[in-house]
């Protein structure tokens, strides 16, 4: 175990360079697409001395990468999996620097996907090495997958990926962020599901100087007063279950989207969000709770409040895994030695692709990666450096228990 961190300790300066590489590559599909990403991976594991990568894609421009690592004999299969891709930076006047500058600053490596999630492919990619280097796997398998699509549409990355390669792992891990106040303070045994929806609202449209003369009720009003009100009077239910206590939150998650020009009062308003669920509810659930709350607001206001509700037809079911799980025992375990602490089981608060793997029938830790989740999705991202080389240690130590 001793000889297995120190050869990750001395790679330390490799595995920041590597996030730095990263993230340095634009990613935010459709702006940019993963096959840039997806090159410098394949050249890093070709330097390395990894066995050469497999690439499966719907369409060229979207492509998935996999490593296969064998061991000579029998074992667990375990699947190692962290996207690729990124949000859009959103608007720049916002980021500290250019979102695709990584910079070292205040022992963090900022930039756009540095915390969600290269870094975690950095880390993943060299434990694998450290393991190949000391003649690991000695039974069973280690699968490194690097996909794309997460952060869109969940297509044509993972879900794809297992498919087209025919994978059935034992087990799985997702290396999303899952630091909550410090790196690696919680290991989730589950992750809240996601269920977008769509607001539509419809008024008369009117010329705005006679906003205030006209009997009219605005589609800009009407979805307001549900924007305002639909989070406190929206029932999912419950109780909920064990560690799924806090039960599903709603949120609006795109700004307002209506209106022709100046000067016009619009006659259709349009508004989204999403609500993470939990184990046990549905897409159909979600939307029916939505539409109870909007017969609510309806009555509240006699009646005249034109306003439909629809739920997206992607789906993310909530995931949840056994604390006894092998996998779960090997990280925690690995955590205590590299930290000085074991991690407390809890929920990944977000949606992350164990979902995929869930239907599947393929246990999956749905995020257990360096950073901190509030540090993901916003400008001016980051990850501790240090937390990207412990991250390599605990992949390290955890693969080695299963696979030795």
């Amino acid at each position: 175990m001793g000889g297995l961190r120190a050869e990750v300790a001395s790679r330390r300066d490799a595995i920041i360079a590597l996030a730095r590489r990263l993230v340095a590559i634009p990613s935010d599909y459709p702006s940019h697409d993963e096959r840039a990403i997806v090159v410098a991976i394949a050249e890093e594991a070709a330097m390395l001395g990894l066995p050469p990568g497999q690439i499966h894609a719907v369409s060229p421009e979207r492509p998935n990468l996999l490593f296969r690592l064998r061991g000579p004999d029998s074992g667990p299969s375990i699947l190692l999996n962290a996207h690729v891709d990124t949000k859009p930076p959103g608007d720049r006047s916002l980021w500290p620097g250019d979102p695709w500058d990584p910079r070292v600053a205040d022992g963090s490596l900022h930039g756009l996907g540095s915390a969600d999630m290269k870094g975690a492919v950095a880390a993943m990619l060299h434990a694998a090495d450290v393991l190949r280097l000391a003649g690991l796997p000695r039974r069973g398998e280690l699968l490194l997958a690097f996909t794309a699509d997460e952060e869109a549409k969940g297509i044509v990355g993972l879900a794809h990926l297992m498919r087209a390669a025919a994978l059935h792992p034992d087990v799985a891990m997702i290396g999303e962020p899952s630091g909550l106040l410090r790196g690696f303070d919680t290991l989730p045994l589950g992750s809240r599901g996601f269920v977008g929806f769509t607001i539509v609202a419809r008024g008369e449209r009117i010329h705005s100087a006679l906003a205030d003369r006209l009997p009219a009720r605005t589609a800009i009003s009407s979805l307001a007063r549900v924007i305002d009100r639909l989070p406190a009077i929206v029932s999912f239910g419950g109780p909920w279950p064990s560690p799924f206590a806090d039960g599903p939150t709603l949120s609006i998650a795109t700004s307002l989207v209506a209106g022709v020009a100046p000067g016009i009062v619009p006659e259709v308003a349009i508004a989204s969000g999403d609500v993470r669920t939990v184990p046990g509810q549905s897409s159909e659930s979600v939307v029916a709770a939505l539409r109870q709350a909007i017969a609510t607001l309806r009555e509240e206001a006699g009646g005249d409040l034109d306003v439909e509700v629809e739920t997206d037809p992607e789906d993310w079911p909530a995931n949840s895994i056994a604390p006894t799980l092998a996998l779960v025992r090997a990280l925690s375990s690995a955590t205590a030695v590299v930290l000085g602490r074991a991690p407390a089981l809890g929920v990944f608060p977000g949606a992350s692709e164990a979902h995929v793997l869930g239907r599947l029938g393929i246990p999956c830790v749905p995020a257990f990666g360096p950073g901190l989740l509030r540090k993901a999705h916003i400008p001016g991202e980051s990850v501790p450096l240090e937390d990207l080389v412990e991250a390599a240690e605990i992949y390290t130590l955890a693969l080695s228990e299963l696979l030795g």
